[in-house]
């Protein structure tokens, strides 16, 4: 399988050594997108620079084959999560009715001093038959807090959302272990709706607003995963999307059945 990696014509140039967008056989990885305009000027408005972001996003990815209704996740940066309500509308206008996996995060900084939100993305093109993308809104779960639905699959390949340790009654635990818990079996739900089990896990990113507490959470990684080890991210956030949340956990999985 050949790997294309595109420099897009007309496109700010990448402030380090990547390129704007690759493909390797149906799925296209977009590096995270920020909102400069191309004359360098960032505006100072959240919602401005989402809109530019998106933007970007959305001619990367036609140039590499792809549309909006191919992005499978999508992975969202803030750098104050208060403004997540004021990019939703161009999120509901961009994906409709084809609602991507996602992650949101607070993080203390950007690139720029002045940029406020980055977005990432993943989408499968050319989907036809057994390959054909599902979008699963899981019965039980709770609601997505944004325009997102719980997990995506096409073909082999399922794309977890961020769970978090949200109660079913919605209350939320003080103890990490005790919301990492909850986000981990809110994880399994989501990833067995798809057709996926624990031993198909390959990769998997944890955020959690106080690193130092990574030791929690590690009985129950241990006692979930098993030998079956997926690669792993764990990085410290700012915030996640309520104040009470201290931790969060993504993956993507290979169903082998």
């Amino acid at each position: 399988m050949a790997i294309e990696r595109f420099m897009v014509p007309g496109e700010v140039e990448p402030v380090s050594h990547y390129c704007h967008v690759t493909r390797a056989g149906d799925t296209v990885w977009l590096s995270g997108m920020v909102g400069v305009r191309a004359d360098g000027s960032i505006p100072e408005d959240t919602a401005a620079q989402f809109d530019i972001a998106l933007d970007t996003i959305d001619r990367c990815l036609r140039h590499a084959g792809g549309r909006p209704e191919d992005i499978v996740k999508v992975q969202v940066f803030v750098t104050d999560i208060a403004d997540r309500p004021r990019i939703n509308p161009r999120r509901i206008a961009y994906f409709g009715e084809h609602r991507p996996a996602s992650t949101l995060v607070e993080v203390p900084a950007l690139v720029d001093p002045r940029m406020k939100v980055e977005i990432e993305a993943v989408a499968h093109v050319g989907a036809r038959g057994d390959a054909a993308i599902r979008r699963f809104m899981v019965p039980g779960m709770r609601e997505p807090v944004s325009h997102f639905c719980h997990v995506v699959r096409a073909g082999d390949t399922i794309w977890l959302s961020g769970m978090t340790g949200v109660a079913a009654d919605g209350s939320i635990p003080d103890d990490t272990a005790a919301q990492f818990d909850l986000a981990l079996a809110a994880l399994d739900t989501a990833l067995r709706a798809a057709g996926g089990r624990p031993e198909d896990v390959l990769k998997v990113q944890v955020f959690m607003t106080d690193i130092s507490e990574r030791p929690l959470i590690n009985p129950a990684r241990i006692a979930y995963f098993g030998e079956h080890r997926p690669a792993s991210t764990l990085v410290a956030a700012s915030a996640l999307v309520d104040p009470r949340m201290t931790v969060e956990i993504e993956a993507v999985a290979h169903a082998r059945g």
